[in-house]
């Protein structure tokens, strides 16, 4: 099992004009709150069982959570709380992979 929490912020705190000759001027007009509240939240479980060899069976549930919003205010903890009760994208997976032995099957043709 693997659990990973990914959290990204951008807290603009001062906005700048570019004139034509490459100088800034203070843009102190600018009210267009863009910060940026990023959270990625997975968990994988993995469960590989090996049958024979060369073969294995594998079966795989992912989730992951993802929210994107402005708010910069939050705490790590309520942050998380607030990633955890977001929408969930779940998957499972199922592999079974067989390895045949191609020269025991070709004595096993002639015979």
């Amino acid at each position: 099992m693997r659990a990973r929490h990914y959290w990204s912020e951008v807290e603009y705190k001062e906005c700048y004009l570019l004139n034509k000759d490459g100088s800034m001027n203070s843009n102190t007009n600018y009210e267009n709150h863009n910060n940026i509240n990023y959270n990625s939240f997975n968990i994988d479980l993995i469960y590989t069982w090996e049958f024979a060899p060369g073969s294995e069976f594998s079966l795989v549930w992912k989730n992951n959570i993802q929210t994107h919003n402005q708010r910069i205010d939050l705490g790590y903890i309520q942050n998380l709380s607030r990633t955890l009760q977001s929408t969930q994208n779940n998957s499972l997976s199922v592999r079974i992979l067989y390895h045949l032995d191609y020269q025991k099957l070709r004595r096993i043709k002639r015979s």
